[in-house]
């Protein structure tokens, strides 16, 4: 059985522009037939987070809000703003028959071995939430620059 990389304390990492975004806590597991990935995600909610899945990759990316706003703030420890984590595959997946869901705050990938292509995956939430995840396409922002609509063909 395969497990993905530890998380440690101070997942923060740095882009080429200088921009710092924080790392969600992943766990990868494998069956006969899939990995199973969960990643950790409290707070987040589905229409803030962006998958892109490969044959041998998973790339999630979005944002995490502030729990509240307007008041001064004695101490801050939750981690909020933009997150990104790559998480290598130790397999071939299908793209296309992946499936996502949050649910109390941990995000679960199921990746089905062998298959091709690449897609930008959907992240439903579990129950009681009407929010759309926001997609993006490959090459594109995702949004109508008019309109603000996201694509989600």
């Amino acid at each position: 059985e395969w497990a993905g990389d530890a998380c440690e304390a101070d997942l923060i990492c740095s882009s080429a522009s200088g921009f710092y975004f924080w790392a969600p806590c992943v766990d990868v597991y494998e069956t006969d037939d899939s990995l199973i990935l969960y990643a950790e995600m409290p707070g987040v909610s589905p229409r803030d987070i962006e998958i892109l899945i490969e044959q041998r990759s998973v790339l999630m990316r979005g944002v995490k809000n502030r729990p509240v706003s307007g008041l001064s703030a004695d101490s801050v420890e939750i981690e909020t703003g933009r997150f990104e984590r790559f998480v290598p595959l130790p397999v071939v997946i299908e793209p296309d028959t992946t499936t996502a869901e949050l649910s109390d705050g941990l995000l679960k990938i199921v990746l089905p071995k062998r298959g091709g292509g690449r897609v930008v995956l959907p992240v439903r939430a579990s129950s009681g939430s009407d929010s759309e995840l926001r997609i993006a396409r490959p090459g594109t922002t995702g949004e109508d620059e008019e309109t603000g609509d996201v694509d989600d063909r």
